[in-house]
């Protein structure tokens, strides 16, 4: 007769730390990729109405400040925040989507100007869900290799995109609808990576863990609190 067994205890996931950190660069190389190349759009766009000169400050200097203020706005409100949920991540992408599509197609320099910066809060905030998802799903060691892989990636193919017909391709509108594919891409990884285990859990493998866990768990949330309120300086290295 065959004994069943009793233990109950969480399992070890040998498939999250090779799946978690696919998904988060995965993710990572898309909003980078759809974020970049709609700011570039945009800017683009500020040129119909007024000169180059003023661009360059209106977009690389004011505007990167309206992306900081998104991550420092995410990461004032997850602090307050008991519980995060992919729906909130999901909201925030399609809200990002629709900022950049309205900001490339405003007919006027003013309201092109408004939903420019309101669409950098929304990078920010963009910013944000995936920084987040990058501290609690992936293990401290990898992070670093993950986030480099995923910005390369995005930028190359942000970059690659802007050549297509003769570096005219993101002055089209058509660009727009590349934009909405490559955000229901990452709505999607973003589901993907919400239903997989947060690496703190990943490691309770008994119950005479649970004060060690419970101490790493907070640790984890101390440092992805951190990681966000050190972004806008990191995102102010990056321009």
């Amino acid at each position: 007769m065959t004994k069943l067994s009793t233990n109950t205890s969480p399992t070890y996931n040998k498939n999250a730390h090779t799946i978690n950190p696919f998904i988060v660069c995965v993710l990572i190389a898309l909003c980078f990729l759809y974020t970049g190349a709609g700011y570039l759009s945009w800017m683009y766009h500020l040129v119909d109405f007024f000169p180059a000169s003023n661009v360059d400050v209106l977009t690389e200097v004011i505007g990167y400040l309206f992306q900081a203020l998104g991550i420092l706005i995410f990461s004032i409100v997850t602090k307050k925040a008991t519980k995060s949920s992919s729906i909130s991540s999901i909201v925030i992408l399609s809200i990002d989507l629709a900022l950049i599509i309205t900001a490339c197609l405003s007919p006027n320099a003013v309201l092109t100007l408004i939903l420019g910066y309101l669409m950098n809060i929304a990078h920010g905030l963009v910013a944000g869900v995936y920084l987040t998802l990058l501290v609690t799903h992936v293990t401290q060691q990898k992070r670093a290799l993950v986030f480099a892989i995923g910005y390369a990636v995005g930028t190359v193919l942000s970059h690659l995109i802007s050549t297509i017909g003769s570096d005219n391709f993101l002055r089209d509108n058509r660009v727009l609808i590349i934009y909405a594919i490559i955000t229901v891409l990452s709505i999607i990884t973003v589901y993907l990576c919400c239903s997989q285990p947060q690496n703190t859990e990943l490691s309770k493998a008994s119950g005479q863990n649970a004060s060690k866990d419970a101490t790493d768990t907070a640790d984890a949330q101390s440092q992805s609190l951190k990681t966000l309120l050190d972004s806008p300086v990191l995102l102010t290295l990056f321009t």
